[in-house]
């Protein structure tokens, strides 16, 4: 690097030097012809092209203290660049160390075995639907889009494995993708398991990349199960490390990746009066599940 300094600077010194005389060599062309012989009548007034010419020498000078300046901020750039992003990854990860675990239930007891399980076909309707996750949420809450193995969007009624969601977190956040990765239907219990993924929508795609504040270690599980008279519905949540390495484009990403966790996490204690506060992510799922034995009904 240190060469190639030295070259640089060499060449716009001489770059000037050349630049010197050609101003000089021309001014005194000038000179002669503004200052002519005696008795020369015709003698053409000076002035203007010797303006010119400092004005020409100005703008020069000037350019190559601005090609320098560009050439030392172009090369302190590239070469802390990677020093930024390595910082604030590490401003993203500081104090990351217990990874809480996500739980929500909701359960209803019914009179009967029989009420138990046309509840229970009532509740499974709904939450196996994708398109009724949304109603399932609450207004306040994220939104769900289902997308295709392929990433096209659909309006499927059920869950197949290799589908994607999309979230859309309140408040603006960046959309979060999950990816299906197993479906469970049996008589009295259904299951389905997602995934942080990449975005399918990306061109180009690119698998590497986990669209979401958690990286790929964390799982969702939802479950939906009917014993004798008791219907319950539950979300669990495991390893949910929020994606500040190398899942992420940039640090920055890592950054605002550990501020959406954060927020989400934010709350779910105990306070005198006021009773529990639950933090977003625990309202969420707690609005989720409860919706979803509602929509058996109460006996």
């Amino acid at each position: 690097m240190g060469g190639e300094a030295i070259s640089a600077s060499t060449a716009r010194h001489e770059q000037i030097r050349l630049a010197q005389a050609a101003a000089a060599q021309a001014e005194a062309s000038s000179a002669a012809e503004t200052h002519p012989e005696a008795g020369d009548d015709h003698a053409r007034p000076a002035g203007p092209p010797a303006f010119c010419r400092a004005r020409a020498e100005r703008n020069f000078h000037a350019q190559m203290r601005e090609q320098s300046v560009l050439h030392s901020v172009g090369r302190l750039i590239h070469d802390k660049a990677p020093s930024v992003d390595h910082a604030l990854r590490a401003l993203a990860t500081f104090g990351e160390s217990h990874v809480p675990r996500t739980h929500a239930g909701a359960s209803h007891t019914y009179r009967n075995e029989a009420e138990a399980r046309d509840a229970f076909r009532r509740q499974a309707a709904a939450f196996a639907d994708p398109q009724r996750w949304n109603g399932l949420s609450g207004p306040e809450n994220a939104d769900f889009q289902l997308f295709d193995a392929c990433g096209i969007q659909s309006h499927a009624h059920r869950f197949t494995e290799g589908d994607f969601l999309r979230v859309e977190l309140p408040g603006g956040a960046p959309y979060a993708w999950v990816r299906v990765e197993s479906v469970r239907v049996s008589a009295d219990r259904i299951e389905v398991r997602v995934r942080p993924s990449y975005d399918p929508t990306r061109n180009p795609v690119d698998p590497r990349e986990t669209a979401h504040f958690f990286d790929a270690r964390a799982t969702n599980t939802f479950v939906l199960e009917r014993r004798g008279t008791t219907v319950r519905a539950t979300v669990d949540g495991r390893d949910e490390y929020p994606n500040t390495h190398g899942q992420t484009d940039s640090g920055l990403e890592a950054v605002s990746n550990r501020g959406v966790t954060l927020g989400a996490r934010a709350g779910n204690i105990d306070l005198p009066v006021v009773g529990h506060i639950p933090n977003a992510q625990q309202h969420q799922w707690d609005v989720f599940t409860s919706n979803v034995i509602a929509q058996g009904g109460s006996r």
